[in-house]
């Protein structure tokens, strides 16, 4: 049963407040100090870390002044998940890229390139910035001194953008919901990025630290990777401090050719991959490499024969055959687990739709009955959106 203190208010203003940190730090480093975003990855480095100065430093200090102030295991899974959560958004991708989505169009046209002709004409005035009170100009030039910011051109597109990354998040989130115990009763998958924090408030009665965290060999770990990266940081800031190589061999180390028009096999010792091969099973190690040098001869033959289907993305795959068939196996695993959850599935829209007891839900953040109304009008909305758009 899940523990109803958990969710108390000072839990919910420090997520808040992790929330508003992990979103505006990596936006100040990466737009204002030129820096690290530290907002990439599944789980991202910012939330990482400022939890680690939560639980480590903050949390042990409320215990040694005064024990009641410190949280409580259940009050920071709620503070970490909180910030995980907006974490994801991620500063770049949607702080950066969606406004210059909704702000270019109307600050780019020009007769030459007939944009007014060609594309505006299609573009719906509530999707985009506009022009109006010299909005976009003062976006990408900078506000004139004394003028105020035009709040009001900006409403009706972010508000119509939003509407829509917000069904879909929430569709996203009935389907965590209906897919939950399929996940983790039925089949019983792991989620290794969710230990991580369980481990950081895992630790035995009386102890300020993590029971992980008691030995000397984590903290020589620790300590040596940590004094590399801050002394790098200092070397990027100011050149008089030579920089220490974490990724070795990138450009030195030889390049492993198979033959003409086979990809580079890059050979280097990336200390970033080292603690994740560590802590990975050794058949996915093993596929990691088989498949990378299964994708290496494919693509080097299809290049000797002449076979191409256009360029690659650089998001995906070094090559637009292998971008495809990664998309492809995508969709076999979305359909093959879709498939092995039909009985769950099944029981979970009768009990939708009739209420049986087949299948629990009071466990669940949603009940099924919402959950499944939630994604079908979710999805719809989010059809009729994209339709209109």
């Amino acid at each position: 049963m899940s523990n109803p203190n958990s969710v108390t208010v000072r839990a919910v203003l420090l997520g808040m407040l992790l929330a508003v940190l992990v979103n505006l730090g990596p936006t100040y480093s990466g737009y204002i100090v030129g820096s690290s975003w530290s907002d990439f990855g599944h789980l991202p480095l910012v939330t990482l870390l400022l939890f680690m100065v939560l639980t480590g430093f903050c949390n042990v200090l409320a215990k040694v002044i005064r024990p009641e102030w410190a949280l409580k295991p259940p009050e920071l899974l709620v503070i970490f998940v909180m910030g995980w959560i907006a974490a994801l958004m991620q500063g770049e991708w949607l702080g950066g890229y969606f406004l210059g989505v909704i702000s270019a169009p109307n600050y780019f046209v020009s007769p030459e390139n007939q944009w007014t002709r060609h594309i505006l004409h299609n573009i719906p005035d509530w999707l985009i910035l506009s022009d109006k009170g010299h909005a976009a100009q003062w976006f990408y030039e900078g506000l004139p001194p004394g003028q105020p910011i035009p709040w009001m051109v900006w409403v009706v597109p972010i508000f119509w953008w939003f509407s829509f990354f917000g069904v879909l998040i929430f569709v996203c989130f009935c389907l965590a919901v209906i897919l939950r115990k399929q996940w983790v009763e039925n089949e019983k998958l792991r989620f290794p990025l969710a230990e991580i924090p369980l481990m950081l408030m895992k630790r035995s009665k009386g102890s300020f630290l993590p029971d992980f965290a008691r030995t000397r060999v984590f903290w020589i770990g620790f300590f040596l990777p940590i004094a590399i990266i801050c002394w790098n940081i200092s070397s990027w800031f100011n050149p008089l401090f030579p920089n220490i190589p974490l990724i070795v061999g990138y450009n030195t180390f030889p390049r492993i050719v198979i033959a003409t028009g086979y990809p580079e096999i890059f050979a280097k010792i990336d200390a970033y991959v080292i603690p994740f091969a560590f802590l990975t099973r050794m058949d996915v190690l093993f596929s990691v490499w088989f498949f990378y040098l299964l994708a290496v001869l494919q693509v080097g033959l299809f290049s000797r024969v002449g076979y191409s289907i256009g360029t690659a993305d650089p998001w995906s795959s070094f090559d637009a055959a292998t971008g495809w068939q990664s998309f492809g196996g995508f969709l076999v695993l979305v359909v093959w687990g879709f498939w092995m959850a039909r009985r769950h599935l099944k029981n979970v829209l009768r009990k939708a739709l009739s209420g049986t007891t087949d299948i629990d839900d009071t466990e669940e953040l949603l009940s099924y009955r919402v959950a499944v109304l939630g994604t079908v009008l979710g999805v719809f909305y989010l059809f009729w959106w994209l339709h209109r758009a």
